[in-house]
């Protein structure tokens, strides 16, 4: 079975009747959609789903954030038995940002303006203190006991690991400035060493909400505790991985690609 969709022409005009959210939609590429086609087929018993989405430009807008398919490091941290997975690759976390920034300040021309006096405020810049020292690569998994609290995890990949660790040293600080002039407890950020391995713990000091963070080969792992952190390190040195997980293999493609621009996957 087959299913084609023009969507130039069904597409519903984003912003009809605002200036400002139509130019807005444009930049993030909402206005780009051409075709989708959707494609079903049986072969040898199993079903093998596929669909194509395509663009006028697709170097334009949310079509141009996504990175091309390639292996995704991040994967390499999180074991066999994870409950849910989703993983993405972006070309320039800063340029999205700028994209994103752009669109904003053209729906409400006052955004930029905003930002800056936010940014001036608070010693912190969006573009150049959080999403600059960023690289491409994001994942998120379930992976652990579910129960009493979902064991979850984050991978970052992070090109500029002490520019990093300045930023959250700074959100931290302003963060509790903040609190203090609001009366409230505000958190700590904490640091300790373990067989070479330096990890940091951010509690809320008010509700004892804490998470902790390491960095490791150019990934900042955060994790609701250093345990789960440090299993996640364990499973990259020994390869145990779901990349090796004969379900996770099962799940892909006929062709058996392992290279994504993006994927979700649920165990």
């Amino acid at each position: 079975m087959i299913a084609a969709a023009d969507l130039e022409k069904i597409s519903p005009k984003v912003g009809a009747g605002n200036a400002n959210i139509s130019a807005a939609s444009a930049q993030l590429g909402l206005t780009n959609l051409k075709h989708l086609i959707a494609e079903i087929r049986t072969i040898d018993g199993r079903n093998q789903n596929s669909a194509e989405l395509t663009f006028k430009e697709a170097n334009k807008g949310f079509a141009s954030w996504l990175a091309q398919p390639a292996p995704l490091g991040s994967l390499n941290y999180i074991s066999p038995d994870a409950t849910v997975v989703g993983a993405l690759a972006i070309k320039d976390p800063a340029a999205l940002a700028d994209n994103l920034i752009s669109a904003l300040s053209t729906v409400q021309p006052k955004f930029g303006e905003a930002l800056s006096g936010f940014e001036a405020e608070h010693g912190l810049s969006l573009r150049n203190d959080i999403a600059a020292p960023l690289g491409g690569e994001f994942a998120f998994a379930v992976d652990g006991p579910v129960l009493p609290l979902p064991s979850w995890k984050i991978l970052v990949e992070v090109y500029d690991q002490a520019k990093m660790q300045d930023t959250l040293s700074k959100l931290v600080a302003e963060v509790n400035r903040v609190a203090v002039a609001h009366q409230k407890a505000g958190v700590s950020l904490t640091s300790a060493d373990n067989a070479g391995q330096k990890y940091f713990t951010v509690t809320a000091l008010d509700s004892g909400f804490s998470f902790s963070y390491t960095f490791t080969n150019g990934y900042l792992i955060i994790a609701q505790s250093t345990s789960l952190i440090d299993r996640a390190l364990r499973y990259a040195e020994s390869g145990n991985t779901i990349t090796k997980s004969p379900r996770f293999i099962a799940a892909l493609p006929e062709d058996k690609q392992a290279n994504f621009s993006a994927m979700l996957y649920q165990n």
